[in-house]
């Protein structure tokens, strides 16, 4: 008996929402007289240090100066 990895190439769409479940149908091992089963992937939003997604948004905390906040400023 020889061990082979099969590789799956999976894509997560942007804005794709904690917990969803990706799922590949017939994509599992297949045995004699058993038809392969589904993969399913689900999806983990890990923390990042600078971002925080809120459902869609991406928002973050930043401090300006009262100038840049009147004026305008690039970042």
């Amino acid at each position: 008996m020889t061990d082979s990895m099969d590789s799956l190439m999976i894509w997560v769409e942007k804005g794709t929402p904690d917990a969803h479940v990706i799922t590949y149908k017939e994509a599992a091992d297949e045995f004699i007289n058993v038809k392969s089963g589904p993969v399913k992937i689900k999806v983990i939003v890990l923390e990042h240090d600078v971002f925080e997604r809120k459902g869609n948004d991406l928002k973050t905390r930043l401090h300006i100066s009262l100038k840049d906040a009147l004026v305008g400023f690039e970042k």
